[in-house]
């Protein structure tokens, strides 16, 4: 048993795939659900035998349309491991050309190990998919494991299934028992679910039980905070702990290929970096700690949008941004809130000094108050509450200086995104515990109580400027609100709700739509659907969709109701609508700023600054990898320090914005991809389209299986179709559904489904076609009258399966059409298919007669030379044809140019007889 060859097993036909020591793949060639399984070969072996497809069968006579559908099928069931890209037929996702830059590379490259570095929005989920599914369609690789945060679970695996047709498992404490009571006793769920989806923070502590299973394919996405803590004292046990897991992935037997994501893989020490390019391949990395860089160029694809704009030499696929900073002065009585405010936040500090707890809580309160009223009022309400109950509230938690510092600078993980608690336990902290407390909290509630919303400058602003941002783009009337707090979105949502309601009014029957973290993945994406197909509409969102949604078709309008303290956390939301696919030429960024010495000083030092490194080097840098770069930072230039205090430990050293830090990362990054050109790009994908099929193959055949099958199929506008399938074989799928054949109007419609080789539809009708010729070989043998043949003529197509030499061996399929003319007399030099599409006419002969003219014909004494040279031919040129494949994948084409016939069956016969005229 080897690979490409047919053996029988339970009763069926089956092609082996793969073999090893232990098991072998196969995939059954009959119809009946033609997946591939996996057996082990202790179990199995003794039941296989050698097995062919039955030669066609002469007194079974079919038509002519029927044994087209069949040859159809079976084209575009056929394995060409010979085309450069096989994924692509199997995707629903439209890739741009510079998309399949890390997929050529993959190809260059065995095992695969490389780190995707793209910039935010450039599409590294896509170029990450298009791998894995061409690993899968070429049979290198059955099982996937992806190492996410826990907030990009659920968009991997809406990925996975909506653009590569993956069914994947979310495996975390709470789903386990729920996966194991759908397992036999003792069977794993690492073992027995093919594609699983992890948190890292869930892996991290079951590193053996994960490795003790093999995984073809690991991608590690967000891989920057798996790196190696800087070298020193590490102040993250987590981090730490993160960077002790990958490290076990990359160094164990049990993984074969592996993909780390991230947009910003260098954090600007050069040993964090260095860790992730070792983890590709440990020869990245001197002894002493320097990148090689000959050998780490062959692991990493890293594009800044610029570098896409000379790698096309014309305009890229991504929109322009306009960004603006709104500085909104502070009215008379926000002022007088605000001035109250500090003076008891330095008293706070002054009287808790030396804990640090006290000074995050003070910028707390003050970010809460420039914010919106009902944000401070509610911190406020909320430490009354506590001081008022403190006798009796000794288990009620209160925040710890970690989750503070982190809340405060915006250095929340994606966990704490979700967790509207926090801010709550932050009000708690700190807490004096008097009565002249309560009576300055009370006087500053009454103060917060009264500040009426006609009062609140920024919300003036928005209300003022929303129409104008909703008429910005007639196409996408929406704009996505960003705020910190669930407090000043429902704040923000109420004054809106007013403002909708009013008659006549600018923001008049506009839609509101909120999502926080409070809310399921699900319900926030029901929301958000909601809002996308909405008119003139607003969303008002906390940071809990910052990472894990990309809202680009849904607007084109995005304001920061808040300044963010991190421009990391800044860029992360901008990169919400500002990338890949948004159909807009311009994206607007609008960020909201009150006029107060602590946000111009952070706007000023941080963003500001930020903004201008990302134009001068065409990224923006990881200005704050740790929180103790942004409190070094604002150490440097503080504007009150008695404000903040929680930083007086942090010299002014360390500098993230230092030019030399910034000329590092790009020194030692590998922005730019110049080992692949657009032109081998462009000639890959017209030979993959030559050799698979194109969309309109597809469609070819689904609409003639579909009438075959007896569905309903209606033209709908846009270039959509309804298909009923009530009635017929195939309604357990689904009763109805809205389909398209053009894969970038499935882009643009995400609730149409793309009809392309891997959708359970095509699958479905390509095995049931499959199987009903199978069982009754229908089609298989067809007589047409023809013109264009002045003596019979036969057309067998063969199909022959050749195995290359490489490692591991590579199946291919061929569909070879054989004339010959069974009654002698030379062949017509003419391409078989053009007979078969001839206009068909009258037959001249009774059935009885064509059914002897087709025994001849499978008869003919030279019959199996003739297939013999057909098939021997194709193989010879399957093997010249490894030159530029080579070039192109030049790892994946090893062995490659040396390739055996394994198996050739005889599929369908058809008798081409002269026309009765």
């Amino acid at each position: 048993m080897k690979a490409g060859t047919v053996i029988r097993l339970r009763e069926r036909l089956w092609r082996v795939d793969r073999v090893s020591e232990v098991d072998f793949a196969a995939t059954p060639i009959d119809g009946r659900d033609s997946r591939r399984r996996r057996f082990l070969r202790s179990l199995e072996e003794a039941g296989v035998s050698e097995g062919s497809l039955p030669p066609p069968d002469p007194d079974r006579l079919g038509d002519a349309a029927r044994q087209d559908l069949l040859l159809r099928a079976h084209r575009l069931s056929l394995i060409h491991g010979s085309a450069p890209f096989l994924g692509l037929q199997r995707s629903r996702a439209v890739p741009e050309a510079y998309q399949l830059v890390p997929l050529l590379m993959a190809l260059d490259a065995s095992p695969v190990r490389l780190l995707i570095g793209d910039d935010v929005g450039i599409g590294k989920t896509i170029e990450a998919g298009l791998i894995v599914s061409e690993l899968l369609a070429r049979g290198s690789a059955e099982r996937l494991l992806v190492v996410v945060p826990a907030s990009l679970r659920e968009q991997w695996r809406e990925s996975l299934s909506r653009f590569f047709h993956l069914d994947a498992i979310i495996l975390s404490g709470q789903t386990r028992p729920a996966l194991e009571r759908r397992l036999l006793p003792g069977e794993s769920p690492w073992e027995a679910f093919p594609v699983v989806i992890a948190s890292i923070d869930y892996l991290k502590r079951r590193t053996g039980e994960v490795l003790s299973h093999a995984w073809d394919i690991v991608v590690v996405d967000e891989a920057h905070i798996a790196a190696r803590p800087h070298e020193g004292p590490w102040r993250s046990t987590l981090q730490k702990q993160r960077w002790e897991f990958l490290d076990a992935l990359s160094r164990s037997d049990r993984v074969r290929h592996l993909l780390l994501l991230s947009a910003t893989p260098h954090p600007g020490h050069t040993d964090s970096f260095a860790s992730l390019l070792a983890a590709l391949n440990p020869e990245c990395v001197g002894e002493d700690g320097t990148i090689r860089r000959h050998v780490a160029r062959r692991h990493v694809v890293q594009r800044r949008r610029r570098d896409l704009r000379e790698w096309y030499g014309h305009r890229t696929p991504f929109p322009q941004r306009s960004s603006r900073d709104e500085i909104i002065p502070m009215g008379p009585a926000e002022e007088r809130l605000l001035h109250a405010l500090r003076a008891y936040c330095r008293r706070l500090v002054k009287a808790r000094a030396g804990t640090p707890i006290a000074g995050f809580v003070a910028l707390h309160l003050q970010r809460r108050a420039l914010s919106s009223p009902k944000a401070i009022l509610q911190s406020l309400t909320e430490r009354i509450r506590k001081l008022r109950r403190l006798a009796r509230s000794a288990a009620e938690e209160a925040a710890a200086v970690a989750e503070a510092e982190a809340a405060v600078t915006d250095h929340d993980s994606p966990a704490d995104l979700e967790d509207e608690d926090r801010w709550a336990r932050i009000d708690r902290a700190a807490l004096l515990g008097t009565e002249e407390e309560i009576a300055e909290l009370e006087k500053l509630r009454r103060r917060a109580r009264a500040l009426d919303p006609a009062q609140d400058g920024k919300l003036a602003w928005l209300l003022a400027h929303l129409p104008g941002l909703l008429s910005r783009h007639p196409r996408a009337p929406r704009v996505l609100v960003f705020t910190r707090y669930k407090h000043t979105l429902e704040y923000l949502a109420a004054q809106l709700g007013r403002e909708r309601g009013r008659k006549g009014a600018p923001l008049a029957g506009v839609e509101v739509f909120t999502i926080h973290g409070e809310m399921t993945l699900q319900q926030r994406r029901e929301v958000f659907h909601a809002f996308e197909r909405a008119g003139r509409a607003v969303c008002i969102a906390t940071d809990c969709i910052s990472e894990g949604l990309d809202l680009q078709r849904g607007c084109a309008e995005l304001v920061h109701y808040e300044l963010p303290w991190n421009p990391n956390r800044l860029e992360q939301r901008n990169g919400r609508i500002d990338r890949y696919g948004q159909p807009e030429p311009t994206v607007g960024i609008t960020t909201l700023v009150r006029e107060d010495e602590l946000d111009v000083t952070i706007l000023e030092v941080l963003i500001r600054k930020a903004g201008a490194i990302r134009e001068a080097y065409g990224f923006c840098p990881v200005v704050f990898s740790s929180i103790e770069d942004l409190e070094r930072l604002i150490a440097k230039y503080r504007p009150d320090p008695q404000l903040l205090l929680p930083f007086d430990d942090f010299a002014p050293a360390g500098d993230p914005f230092d030019e030399a830090r910034i000329r590092r990362i790009e020194e030692e990054s590998f922005y730019g991809q110049e080992e692949v050109r657009l032109p081998e790009v462009e000639q890959a994908l017209q030979e993959t389209y030559r050799t698979v099929g194109s969309p309109e193959e597809i469609r070819g055949f689904v609409l003639s299986a579909l009438a075959w099958a007896g569905a309903h199929v209606e033209e709908l506008p846009g270039g959509t179709l309804g298909i009923d399938l009530r009635g017929t074989a195939l309604a357990d799928l689904a009763e109805r559904l809205e389909a398209t054949f053009d894969p970038r109007i499935a882009r643009d419609e995400p609730d149409l489904d793309l009809l392309d080789i891997a959708h359970p539809l095509v699958r479905r009708l390509i095995d049931t076609v499959r199987e009903a010729a199978a069982g009754t070989q229908e089609g298989r043998v067809a007589v047409r009258g023809s013109r264009e043949v002045p003596e019979v003529t036969a057309i067998l197509h063969v199909l022959p399966r050749y195995v290359t030499a490489s490692d591991p061996p590579v199946v291919m399929e061929e569909l070879i059409p054989v004339l010959f003319r069974p009654y002698g007399g030379s062949v017509l030099d003419v391409d078989a298919y053009v007979l078969m599409r001839a206009p068909a006419a009258p037959l001249p002969h009774t059935e009885s007669e064509l059914r002897d003219l087709c025994r001849d014909a499978l008869a003919t004494e030279s019959l199996p030379s003739r297939v013999d040279a057909a098939v021997e031919a194709r193989r010879a040129e399957l093997q010249a044809r490894q030159a530029s494949v080579r070039r192109l994948a030049s790892a994946w084409a090893e062995g490659m140019d040396r390739v055996e016939v394994a198996s050739v069956d005889w599929l369908t016969l058809t008798l081409l007889v002269p026309a009765n005229e």
